[in-house]
């Protein structure tokens, strides 16, 4: 069973986790470099090694194309959808 289970059955996310994730792939700073500079300064540095920040990035992008596919799959003419429905 896929961590992404949730979304592709139920189709909901959350307005503003859809918003996080989408900033973090189209906005300025990847997910990838934030972790990587809020890590810089931990007494273990480095916390995760480059490959696992890479697979950040990664994985965002898994996720967002479940919701695409989500989305194509159910698409809502309906502008009263719930807040967490990936169609609103």
């Amino acid at each position: 069973m896929s961590i992404l289970a949730p979304i592709l059955q139920c189709c909901m996310i959350r307005q503003t986790t859809l918003e996080k994730l989408l900033e973090f792939h189209n906005g300025p700073t990847p997910l990838s470099q934030v972790m990587r500079k809020k890590m810089n300064h931990d007494p273990v540095a480095p916390v995760l090694w480059e490959p696992h920040l890479a697979a950040l990035d990664r994985r965002i992008e898994i996720i967002l194309q479940g919701v695409r596919d989500c989305l194509k799959k159910n698409p809502s003419d309906d502008n009263s959808a719930a807040e967490d429905d990936v169609s609103s």
